[in-house]
């Protein structure tokens, strides 16, 4: 008679009295099947036009062939960022199987000592940068059509995300409508940046150098007004969740090492947008509103809060007046200088006090944490 083993996390999970729930689990999806609801889905969408411009954008991000090309120069010209390379199981093809296989996945969670999981795309996280907002847009809609119709069928212990991309505040709540209203998702996850282009052309002129752009964070200086999509959140009760790294757009990225780039690149574009939303007041006016963020652990999170109650505390409202230049004695802080200044000090005594009397600037608004209403 065969003795059945029973794996370490199934142990550890029968002697616990609550549920375990995986709250970031990952499928890797099947590239061509993927691409090819894709391109389907655009065809009968926006025909051979917006199935084009797919086709030239690229396609789902495959981590077995992402480092091809890299000797070319432009990665040294334009210093790109060495991307993620080697990212799935390979020697152990039961698990490469199951990352690929809902059914197969379904049947393994009770030796994984999983109740239940809410699971993510992995190739398809990469078409949420899709500069193009029509394109990214109907390409989410796609693939959330796709993972949608193969996750079905295991609903009762396996959630998916739908994807959601935030280039433009009408494109994602429609798209959120769409997999929440139609196709029933119940997690959504987003993007948590977009890209802004900062000149109306395509770089220099000489091919050079790429197009300068910022990365916007949907609350603080943003152009657009995204409080219909977190309006929309509320509404439907789902708490969107960001996955986005800055790991490609840091100024110290690496073109080398997917090490150097991947680690706080998680934690450092969840920092960005988790202070954005707070000091964009996203967070005050939709009090019920839960945003997610996926890895990077928690270390940036209780760094940001510190550093928030710190920066309120010594520059709020009441407290910024003590810096103000305009409260300066300066009669009162010449004496300072004639009492205990050294003799170079004493020779410039009339033009520190022209220096310290200059009329001081100051920005429009003085209390930058206004908005939050912070108390």
């Amino acid at each position: 008679m065969l003795e059945t083993t029973v794996s370490k996390a199934a142990q550890v999970r029968a002697r616990l009295d609550h549920p375990i729930i995986d709250a970031d689990g990952h499928f890797v999806e099947l590239g061509p099947l993927l691409d090819d609801e894709i391109v389907a889905y655009l065809e009968d969408e926006g025909g051979a036009d917006l199935r084009d411009r797919y086709r030239e954008i690229g396609r789902p991000f495959d981590t077995s062939v992402a480092v091809g090309g890299r000797d070319d120069a432009t990665v040294r010209r334009e210093w790109r960022a060495m991307p993620s390379w080697w990212g799935w199981q390979c020697r152990n093809t039961r698990d490469r199987a199951t990352a690929h296989l809902p059914r197969l996945l379904y049947e393994r969670l009770d030796e994984m000592g999983i109740d239940f999981t809410i699971l993510y795309p992995s190739m398809a996280l990469g078409l949420l940068e899709i500069p193009d907002a029509d394109v990214a847009a109907s390409v989410a809609k796609a693939v959330n059509r796709w993972i949608g119709r193969l996750y079905a069928p295991y609903a009762d212990r396996m959630a998916v995300g739908a994807i959601v991309p935030m280039h433009d505040p009408d494109h994602a709540v429609a798209v959120l409508r769409h997999a929440v209203g139609e196709l029933g998702f119940k997690a959504i996850v987003m993007t948590g940046h977009a890209r802004r282009f900062l000149d109306a052309g395509a770089g220099d002129g000489t091919g050079a150098s790429p197009r300068p752009y910022r990365l916007d964070t949907f609350g603080i200086d943003s152009d657009h007004d995204y409080d219909p999509f977190w309006a929309t959140c509320v509404e439907l009760g789902v708490a969107p969740v960001s996955h986005s790294s800055l790991q490609p757009h840091r100024v110290t990225r690496s073109i080398s090492s997917y090490v150097y780039n991947h680690v706080g690149g998680l934690a450092a574009g969840h920092e960005s947008l988790c202070k954005s939303l707070f000091l964009g007041g996203v967070t005050r006016r939709f009090p019920t509103l839960r945003v997610g963020f996926l890895e990077g652990g928690v270390a940036w999170a209780c760094s940001l809060l510190a550093d928030l109650v710190g920066h309120w505390e010594k520059r709020n409202g009441h407290a910024i007046r003590d810096l103000d230049p305009a409260q300066l004695d300066v009669d009162a802080l010449l004496e300072y200088l004639q009492e205990y200044g050294d003799a170079d000090v004493h020779r410039q005594l009339h033009r520190l006090r022209e220096y310290f009397s200059r009329p001081a600037a100051a920005p429009a608004l003085l209390e930058e944490c206004a908005v939050c209403r912070c108390e």
